[in-house]
């Protein structure tokens, strides 16, 4: 299956479709609450500043783009998927946002010639759907486009995670394209490839309440490990 196979705008993605919060009684509004939830947890660890540039790769609907507009200077949104990209501006039409714009686009062709042009890039629940040899091309692309000072951020789910090891032994349904679940050692290895060394690790519950409340499990030594269910990176 292609990468733009994967990306349509099917019954797995029909929360996508949410253009804004008014769009609560289609049925898909409780998955696309909690992609949203997921996000406001995140950023609560991010200090934004007013005069960031931001980039947002694989942004899918833009709703990042919600919760940090008032937040920063202006934001750029990429994704391979004509579909996605389309509802991102519905989005940002919707919501009367007018320091963004939405690039239909591969990453590395959307990264020549922007060295150095942003402040903050993110990578929200993409890298697992990309091989090691795409991790370190794509990001080495991504991190050109960085600031001297700048910052990624990399969302993921954790590989040592126990679900994503019981999908791994065939025991629970794998998620669809999630072909590069990794651990945060591994992590570390493929960002240090390509020079990054300030590399800094969060923990994170998973963002489904009923899964969620398991974390409390991670502070327990040797096994806590298994029940860390997302990465949260920042380098």
């Amino acid at each position: 299956m292609s990468k733009k196979e994967l990306y349509k705008l099917d019954k797995n993605y029909d929360w996508m479709k949410i253009v804004s919060d008014n769009d609560f009684n289609k049925p898909s509004y409780n998955i696309y609450k909690n992609q949203k939830k997921r996000l406001i947890k995140l950023i609560k660890y991010i200090d934004f500043n007013k005069e960031d540039r931001v980039v947002d790769f694989a942004c899918g609907n833009g709703i990042l783009l919600d919760l940090i507009y008032t937040k920063i200077f202006s934001y750029e949104g990429i994704d391979f998927s004509e579909d996605f990209i389309q509802l991102a501006k519905k989005r940002r039409e919707e919501n009367g946002i007018n320091n963004a714009k939405f690039y239909c686009s591969d990453i590395l062709e959307f990264c020549k010639g922007k060295i150095g042009l942003y402040d903050k890039a993110f990578a929200m629940d993409f890298s697992e759907h990309i091989s090691d040899d795409e991790f370190v091309s794509i990001f080495r692309a991504i991190k050109r486009t960085l600031k001297d000072n700048g910052k990624l951020y990399i969302h993921t789910p954790n590989g040592d995670y126990l679900l994503e090891i019981f999908k791994k032994l065939g025991l629970m349904k794998k998620d669809k394209g999630h072909i590069g679940i990794r651990n945060d050692k591994q992590y570390i290895y493929l960002l240090r490839k390509i020079d990054n060394e300030n590399i800094k690790i969060k923990y994170l519950a998973h963002y489904l309440n009923y899964l969620s409340v398991f974390h409390f499990l991670s502070y327990i030594p040797f096994f806590g490990k298994y029940f860390k269910a997302r990465l949260f990176i920042e380098c």
